[in-house]
């Protein structure tokens, strides 16, 4: 199976499912991704602080993760 990065779109989904207060396992089935995807997503990208999840900015440093990536694929 090939390895996808979650679109900015997808995390959009994230987040408002999240605000809704759907589960981790929820997200995942609407997605079609795996819980593990959706789990380290959040764990990724919240706010620290706050420890609420924001897409536009989930997705910023996800950008950001994949420009200093070590191995290019």
């Amino acid at each position: 199976m090939k390895y996808t990065q979650l679109k900015e779109s997808e995390r959009v989904v994230i987040e408002v499912l999240l605000e809704e207060g759907k589960s981790m396992r929820a997200i995942s089935k609407r997605l079609g991704r795996s819980v593990g995807t959706v789990s380290r997503e959040i764990q990724r990208n919240r706010n620290q602080n706050s420890k609420q999840y924001v897409a536009v900015k989930a997705h910023t440093k996800a950008v950001k993760r994949l420009k200093y990536q070590r191995y290019k694929a």
